[in-house]
């Protein structure tokens, strides 16, 4: 018959978190945060921080007329996000297998853990303007990303003479950055009906 396995994890996460926001005549505004993570799977008594930081000015608001350029912003902002290691990964543990003549078999561990194995924190930055025109008919946002992804747990292959064929260590690295444009406009716009038409481009 087939082989039935059952899998329990274990995963609790506790964490402290600040964030403050000022804004000025609705015009300028700033927004951080900070949060501190203690999770169940990163080693006893470490914890892994986290910060954002954001900023916009509604620049049209310094325009008189707005005949053409109804609104303007532009923003920027910088933050983290919690990766944590996955529930068990400091350990070197034994695996069951298939049965064999009716017994019970294990597997041995082949990956050997980093002592220094620590979750990480990726990185996110963006800059963007929000444009919209002629009462609003027509806008436009274009916004730049970048992310960065370093230091997250990886297993790097190794040499069989030393009885694993990995080790489980922080060296991962993963960059993206890219542009994302969006732009919209109202083809329609009647007293009891509008018709707003989307495209995004990244």
């Amino acid at each position: 018959g087939a082989n039935v396995f059952e899998s329990i994890s274990n995963y609790k996460n506790r964490g402290l978190f600040v964030r403050a926001d000022v804004g000025y005549k609705n015009f300028a505004f700033l927004e951080g945060s900070y949060r501190r993570d203690y999770t169940s799977a990163e080693p006893q008594g470490s914890y892994i921080n986290t910060k954002s930081l954001g900023a916009s000015l509604v620049f049209s608001d310094l325009i008189k007329d707005k005949s053409i350029l109804s609104f303007g912003k532009i923003r920027a902002s910088w933050g983290q996000i919690l990766n944590s290691l996955n529930p068990y990964d400091l350990d070197t543990y034994y695996t069951v297998a298939d049965n064999y003549n009716g017994n019970s078999t294990m597997t041995e561990p082949n990956v050997l853990v980093d002592p220094q194995l620590r979750g990480a924190a990726n990185d996110e930055k963006e800059i963007g303007v929000e444009l919209r025109f002629l009462k609003n008919r027509v806008g436009t946002s274009v916004t730049y990303y970048s992310r960065v992804n370093k230091n997250f747990p990886v297993a790097i292959t190794t040499t069989g003479t030393t009885g694993y064929t990995s080790i489980r260590t922080n060296a991962g690295e993963i960059a993206k950055q890219g542009l994302d444009v969006q732009l919209n406009g109202r083809a329609l716009n009647m007293k009891n009906i509008t018709w707003d038409i989307t495209g995004t481009w990244g």
